[in-house]
């Protein structure tokens, strides 16, 4: 998730920590149903678990906790 480019900034969806360019030295997750993203100690992840996640060529996909609710609750519903 990240090669430098410069002029693109985010921010954390939960502490609203801002990332600048692609996000120069921050490690961040980009949740794949939102969209939004996150620092990795709001995402509640370690380095390895991120290392693991970005080395996996998208076979690993990440959900912000926000989306699990919601796919959680959709997946209550078809399942009564």
């Amino acid at each position: 998730m990240g090669s430098g480019q410069s002029g693109l900034s985010s921010q954390c969806g939960i502490c609203e920590k801002t990332f600048m360019g692609i996000f120069n030295e921050d490690i961040i997750l980009i949740c794949e149903r939102c969209g939004c993203v996150y620092c990795l100690i709001c995402a509640g992840l370690s380095k390895t678990q991120y290392e693991t996640i970005q080395s996996s060529d998208g076979q690993i996909k990440w959900y912000c906790q926000f989306c699990m609710i919601e796919i959680k609750r959709s997946y209550d519903v078809v399942a009564r």
